[in-house]
């Protein structure tokens, strides 16, 4: 059965694990790459034939024909069941197109120079002097990525359900990285903060009308304007999406640019946004596993949402029961388990303020009372949120229990709104509200201790010390 599933993964054109997955009208489906180097082959204007069925495909004249791959959406459905059934593949790509900022799939490796190359690349190998006479070996691309979140020796698992009392976490702060790209900026308002795989940043600045990227170490790369974004999630690899008002929007990230995706209506012979409607006053947002949930805000309409990878909605969580009235007083962020089984939400604003956790169902499980709670993000077997009117980032366990304050004052930290730890769980940034310092960007080392190793300094705790216990 998993075998077959599998094959169901396999691009036609590189016999290789689909990578960006694009589909067609005609419902075939091939990688990004695989499908624009077809769609570059073709000579017939304003169209190009779907390489399994020969069916015209229709695209625009105004267009590049470089763009054209572009205008179709990606397959989230293949997208959805790599991560059950592929969860850890990263393909092998060109290295001589990884330094022009392209990520191109490598086919062929050469012994001699240790190097993997595309088939353009490869045959350009076989053409110069100097190598023409290096042989060139298939690449079996199917690897698999190695859990970065596995070296115990610094980060814990963060996934696993290894007992997490056994280890010390510290926050060093490493820098900031500077937020203002124009001059004409507002201060920044940063309402949501992502980690890509590679560790570059994404942030969500709704004052400023814009999502900004940058480099691991805070070199600015790029920025699209967008009306008022506020909630980020990564999807897959370098494919994010976006809140919005009432939409949630989907966005590519390469190398140096953002670009938001388009599909193409053939009925009104347009390319538009790609957005999914939900509901009013949009907030934090969430995609884990083939489902999203999401925050509204709206005044007469507080609650999360749960959809599936295609956007369609599934259910509402807002109600306790006919008796007790709506379950949140202002709901944030969210926050969904690898499991899919539990929700993490910071609700409400003022006296009345918590985190709580609910089922995917909406059963309610546990409630800590934080006045004023906001972004939320999962270290190893944790909760971290920011604490805006305590001017912390406070760490509780998974059933809702007050472990210890990471970071307060005396690190920088007032009225943090946003807050993202990367894949490997050994950085964490943090963004503070306006007026305080809103257009700078704090990052943070996180390191990994056994308390075993650490039982004499574990006594003189900083404010920038955790004992996960």
């Amino acid at each position: 059965m998993a075998q077959a599933v599998e094959k169901e993964l396999i691009c036609p054109i590189c016999a290789d694990y689909f990578t960006s997955p694009k589909g067609l009208p005609c419902l075939h489906t091939f990688c990004r790459d695989c499908l624009k180097s077809h769609i570059m082959s073709q000579v017939n204007k304003g169209q190009f034939s779907c390489p399994m069925c020969r069916t015209r495909v229709p695209a625009p004249e105004e267009k590049p024909r470089s763009e054209w791959v572009d205008i179709f959406p990606t397959n989230h459905h293949v997208v959805s069941i790599m991560d059950i059934v592929v969860p850890n593949f990263e393909p092998i790509y060109c290295k001589i197109c990884k330094e022009r900022g392209l990520r191109h799939k490598a086919v062929k490796h050469c012994k001699l120079c240790v190097e993997d190359f595309c088939l353009e690349c490869a045959r350009l190998h076989n053409l110069f002097n100097a190598t023409k006479t290096h042989s060139l070996s298939e690449i079996e691309n199917k690897q698999r990525k190695p859990d970065t979140r596995q070296s115990a020796s610094k980060t814990p698992d963060r996934s696993s359900k290894c007992n997490y009392d056994n280890y010390i976490i510290k926050a060093k702060f490493k820098g900031s990285i500077d937020l203002k790209t124009d001059h004409g900026d507002e201060p920044s308002f940063i309402t949501s903060l992502i980690f890509l795989d590679d560790d570059r940043i994404v942030a969500a600045d709704n004052c400023n009308y814009k999502i900004k990227l940058f480099e691991s170490e805070g070199k600015f790369l790029s920025e699209i304007c967008q009306v008022r974004p506020f909630g980020l999630t990564l999807i897959h690899q370098t494919y994010i999406a976006s809140t919005e008002a009432g939409y949630i929007k989907f966005f590519h990230v390469y190398p140096n640019k953002i670009k938001i995706e388009k599909t193409y209506n053939a009925e009104w012979k347009i390319y538009t946004p790609h957005a999914v409607p939900v509901s009013n006053a949009l907030r934090g947002l969430h995609y884990c596993n083939g489902q999203f949930v999401v925050c509204s805000g709206d005044d007469l309409d507080k609650h999360v949402t749960v959809l599936d990878a295609n956007g369609k909605n599934q259910h509402h969580i807002w109600k306790k029961d006919s008796f007790r009235g709506n379950m949140f007083k202002d709901p944030w962020y969210c926050k969904l388990s690898d499991n899919l089984e539990d929700i993490y939400i910071s609700d409400g604003t003022g006296v009345f303020g918590s985190v709580k956790c609910v089922s995917n169902l909406g059963q309610e499980k546990w409630e800590y009372s934080c006045q004023m709670p906001r972004a939320i993000d999962i270290i190893g077997n944790h909760v971290c949120v920011a604490d805006w009117r305590e001017d912390e980032i406070k760490v509780l366990t998974k059933d809702g229990k007050f472990v210890k304050t990471l970071l307060n004052k005396e690190d920088g930290i007032r009225r943090p709104q946003a807050i993202a730890v990367n894949h490997s769980g050994d950085k964490l940034i943090v963004a503070n509200s306006p007026p305080y310092s809103s257009d700078v960007l704090l990052l943070f080392d996180l390191e990994y201790k056994k308390t075993d190793d650490t039982k004499t300094s574990s006594k003189k705790t900083t404010s920038s010390l955790c004992t996960l216990c």
